[in-house]
């Protein structure tokens, strides 16, 4: 209802700023004819109908959604952009990364990390799931506004090396401990094909209470390994000299052979799953059903394009009712880090997902899976979300707060 005074209104919100659009997605659905109130710092007053909002609106052609947030996200490889031409393949882009991450020095590479950080920042990012390897993101992260949650990643395929990558992991979290909040660090599997049953056996005691996040099935060549003991990776494995004697092929997926040291987690963000299965779903719904493990599917389309020229099966996902969420990668892998670049594309592979599902995946899903979902993807009282304003016919994005 309309209140009867509207001068008073005029006086009651004279000192906040006032937003409105031609369609406002607040999250999860879409509202009404709303005006949204800020204080200056962003945080939000309170969303009131546009004709109780009194003078002085600011009024945009377009959608106001809240910020983004971008899963998954290697700041570490910012340095790297061009180095590697596109369809590679997983396994060579792998040998790539592994010849090329090192050819810049630690405080050269940094410098590259504060652009890229800046960059999402710009692009309408308010949060990032970034994978660390080491501590040279550490400052430009100190000194960035977005939020993060760091996954400290863990990979060694040969068995015996598994006690030192578990010494050498701690250290890194402690490292990030003296900056970070510890809620927000995680110690994180690779990926199925790069830890060791030993490593495994380790990591599992670390994942209680836990959010991890496992690169999933990007390729063929990953279950090929698990399935049959063939393909690209045992032949990778053998140019590099990487034994593992203890590896026998169980026969199953890689996301099936995993799953039993996935289950110790509280949530789970399986990346890519670019040859995920109906089969590997209904185990997921299984152990969401039985253990309560929350999993979600992270996309990272433009990776996906750009490494193996392939997309992942998200029709697939949505009928198996698994929460998506949508990261970047990295810009050795994409030209660039942008969430609404990653829902274009998604528009144009799958033109009868809509913007209300992809939205969604890129704010609220996005919060959830990286246990922020009190602080950010939702447009709501009380809260500092960031807010977009998103031109839908040029997926272009300006931040407003």
């Amino acid at each position: 209802m309309q209140f009867p005074f509207p001068y008073l209104y005029n006086f009651i919100y004279q000192y906040v700023r006032k937003i409105t659009a031609s369609q406002i997605f607040n999250g999860q659905k879409w509202l009404t004819e709303q005006a949204i109130l800020l204080e200056n710092d962003g945080t939000i007053v309170d969303i009131i109908p546009t004709n109780d909002a009194g003078l002085d609106i600011e009024e945009y052609n377009g959608i106001l959604s809240p910020g983004f947030i971008n899963a998954h996200c290697h700041v570490e490889l910012s340095h790297m952009k061009n180095e590697i031409p596109p369809h590679t393949g997983l396994v060579g882009f792998i040998e790539q990364i592994l010849k090329r991450r090192d050819f810049l020095s630690q405080e050269e590479q940094s410098k590259y990390h504060t652009e890229a950080l800046q960059l999402m920042w710009d692009n309408g990012i308010v949060a990032v799931g970034d994978i660390c390897n080491g501590t040279s993101s550490i400052i430009p992260k100190l000194q960035s506004p977005l939020m993060f949650h760091h996954f400290l990643e863990v990979s060694g395929w040969v068995p015996a090396g598994a006690p030192l990558r578990m010494e050498k992991i701690k250290e890194l979290q402690t490292s990030f401990a003296e900056h970070f909040n510890h809620k927000h660090i995680s110690i994180t599997p690779h990926a199925p094909y790069s830890v060791s049953s030993r490593l495994w056996k380790e990591l599992k005691n670390t994942f209680a209470d836990q959010i991890i996040s496992i690169h999933n099935q990007e390729t063929v060549p990953e279950n090929e390994l698990f399935q049959y003991g063939t393909g690209a990776f045992i032949d990778f494995y053998n140019r590099l000299n990487l034994i593992n004697s203890e590896f026998k092929p169980s026969g199953i997926t890689s996301f099936q052979s995993v799953a039993p040291y996935l289950q110790h987690a509280k949530q789970v963000i399986l990346v890519h799953n670019t040859e995920i299965s109906e089969t590997d779903l209904l185990l997921i719904q299984q152990l969401n059903r039985e253990i309560s493990v929350n999993f979600f599917a992270c996309i990272c389309i433009a990776a996906n394009l750009y490494i193996e020229n392939k997309v992942p099966p998200i029709p697939l996902l949505q009928e198996a009712g698994i929460p998506i969420c949508l990261g970047t990668d990295s810009l050795a892998s994409n030209t660039e880090l942008n969430v609404l670049h990653e829902i274009q594309l998604i528009h144009e592979q799958f033109p009868s997902i809509s913007w209300e599902q992809t939205l969604q995946w890129a704010t609220w899903n996005g919060a959830q899976a990286l246990g922020m979902a009190d602080q950010f993807g939702k447009l709501e009282k009380g809260r500092k979300p960031g807010i977009c304003l998103i031109d839908p016919s040029s997926y272009s994005v300006q931040k407003l707060a």
